[in-house]
């Protein structure tokens, strides 16, 4: 459970609310509202 740990401290560091959202962060290069912005691609996410 070391990892899931791990995992929790980086969202909280991040702002991540769930995995999902911490994903959107990271393939954003760290916009959480690139996707929101860019309707064509919240839709293939």
């Amino acid at each position: 459970m070391k990892s899931e740990k791990c995992r929790t401290r980086i969202m909280e560091k991040i702002g991540a609310r769930n995995a999902a959202d911490l994903v959107r962060i990271v393939l954003s290069g760290g916009n959480a509202n690139a996707f929101a912005m860019m309707p064509e691609l919240a839709a293939s996410a």
